[in-house]
């Protein structure tokens, strides 16, 4: 899901000639970002294992970007 949307959303302005609509996609696509992090954060501290999962696992969103 997280690697999907942003596509998506992006997409479907672009599709519809939108420039406006990408502008304003800007606001889902950070507050998706912020959520990893804090997803991520909660996961390291509450899952075992976690941490060392984040170590083996470099780019746990989009291959070679995140």
């Amino acid at each position: 899901m997280y690697a999907a949307f942003p596509p998506i959303i992006v997409g479907a302005s672009l599709w519809l000639e939108s420039y406006a609509a990408i502008a304003v996609a800007a606001l889902p696509l950070e507050a998706i970002a912020v959520r990893i992090l804090f997803e991520e954060a909660f996961l390291r501290r509450e899952r075992p294992g976690y941490a060392e999962y984040m170590r083996r696992v470099r780019w746990r969103v989009v291959p070679g970007v995140w």
